[in-house]
């Protein structure tokens, strides 16, 4: 998550917010993850477990599908002596509450991933006085850029607040809150400018 992050920030600061879009996706997911995770009734550390044994899918692993079906025999194994529910399935991170407050964001932020081209749309100039368009690889800062950066923010400290409890962390839960705040804000202004 803080890697996807500081991608994310150089790439603001590079001018280059479009290209950013697949990094806050990455981030927006793990958050959603760690969201599910922490939910009342959520799957807990289980969820983890399943994603680990969801990367171990066979057709990944080839030849190696023994070794893999042995792994997966054993992270089941550990996680029922510890005691550790493991769910027989995930929900959507499309369901999570971090990915609805950013819909507009992960729609481009898909198209982005499945239609790379599509991101040159987002550095197309308008016309000018000579009835051409033009094509800027850098994005002036404005609406845009602060779109995708209030959705960076946001969805970093969602994963801190979420993941805090899991890993035992102090943390300033109404500086954190107040940020969320000013961040949902300047998110909300922007969209409607953009």
């Amino acid at each position: 998550g803080v890697a996807y992050f500081q991608g994310t920030r150089t790439l603001i600061a590079s001018r280059q917010p479009a290209e950013a879009l697949p990094l806050l996706r990455g981030l927006v997911t793990i958050a959603a993850r760690f969201e599910q995770m922490t939910e009342e009734q959520g799957e807990g550390l289980g969820l983890a477990v399943r994603l680990a044994l969801y990367s171990l899918d066979d057709e990944a692993f080839g030849d190696a599908t023994t070794q893999a079906a042995a792994t997966r025999g054993s992270l089941l194994q550990a996680a029922a002596t510890t005691g550790l529910a493991v769910p027989d399935q995930l929900r959507t991170v499309e369901s999570s509450e971090i990915w609805r407050s950013l819909t507009a964001e992960m729609q481009m932020a898909r198209h982005a991933v499945d239609h790379s081209y599509g991101i040159a749309g987002l550095h197309m100039k308008p016309t000018d006085q000579t009835n051409t368009v033009g094509f800027e690889t850098g994005q002036r800062p404005g609406p845009f850029t602060d779109l995708i950066a209030s959705a960076c923010v946001i969805a970093q400290l969602e994963l801190l607040r979420h993941a805090a409890p899991i890993f035992g962390w102090t943390i300033d839960a109404e500086s954190i809150d107040t940020l969320i705040t000013e961040a949902k804000e300047l998110n909300e202004t922007s969209a409607r400018s953009s």
